[in-house]
């Protein structure tokens, strides 16, 4: 609560120093397929040989493992490239144990520098609270891109519709099946994340205090919400593309 250190470790074999610590850690692997960092991290910290194998295979479906001294979860980030101007996903493996977290990530670069800042600054309950609400602090970060791809492709959508209804023309119709494509990816990404924190909620482990339950409660509120706009513009690509095809069946009629 008093302090902050940050470092880049060099040796994996450094960090059973945090491992045991009595202050919180937060162990951030930025490049999952460099060969033999997972299984050395396996081999230190006595990872089980499942979870190492599905911290590689990067199509996992999100899920939440109890193995007693620790959690695992694993889940889809999604984000917004504003030079694409598309959306990009990425898994995260999650290790929550007593006084660390672990996240292990496809490739350098991410959103939670707002986290880092909060810590660094002191700011919010983060520096005063256990690994678990950590852990919270970077799911909360991840549904809030939810939100903000969502809110992206339902810009998207809104353009495209005012088209179909005042200029439809042929490339629409690529771009509703591009959107629809991206919206089940969304859901595909979002669906099994709702399970995965009502499994946390309920999980019998001391890993998860008591105040926290509340925070993931609103996170599970939160992803329901995601689901809900998620359907909300699913329904409107569906109309959409029925009025683009009504459009242009009376347009070859006459």
């Amino acid at each position: 609560e008093q302090r902050v250190d940050e470092r880049e470790i060099q040796r994996i074999e450094d960090c059973i120093a945090f491992k045991e610590s009595e202050t919180v850690s937060w162990i951030d692997v930025d490049e999952t397929r460099e060969p033999g960092v997972v299984a050395m991290f396996g081999k230190v910290l006595g990872f089980h040989p499942l979870m190492q194998e599905d911290i590689l295979a990067t199509d996992q479906r999100a899920k939440l493992e109890d193995h007693g001294e620790y959690l695992y979860l694993v889940l889809k980030m999604l984000s917004w490239d504003t030079k694409g101007d598309c959306m990009e996903n990425e898994q995260l493996s999650l290790v929550l144990g007593r006084n660390y977290v672990i996240t292990f990530q496809e490739r350098a670069g991410d959103f939670f520098d707002p986290l880092r800042q909060r810590i660094r600054e002191g700011l919010g309950p983060a520096r005063r609270q256990r690994a678990d609400y950590l852990a919270y602090s970077i799911l909360d970060l991840i549904v809030d891109h939810y939100f903000l791809v969502l809110e992206k492709l339902g810009e998207r959508i809104e353009r495209v519709e005012d088209l179909v209804m005042t200029r439809p023309r042929q490339e629409l119709l690529r771009e509703i099946h591009e959107l629809k494509r991206a919206m089940l990816l969304v859901r595909k990404s979002v669906w099994p994340v709702k399970e995965v924190i009502a499994s946390l909620r309920h999980v019998d482990t001391r890993l998860i205090a008591r105040t926290t339950a509340p925070y993931l409660r609103d996170l599970q509120d939160h992803v329901e919400q995601v689901l809900e706009g998620v359907e909300t513009y699913q329904n409107l690509l569906s109309d959409m593309l029925a009025t683009y095809l009504s459009t242009l069946s009376n347009r070859t009629n006459t």
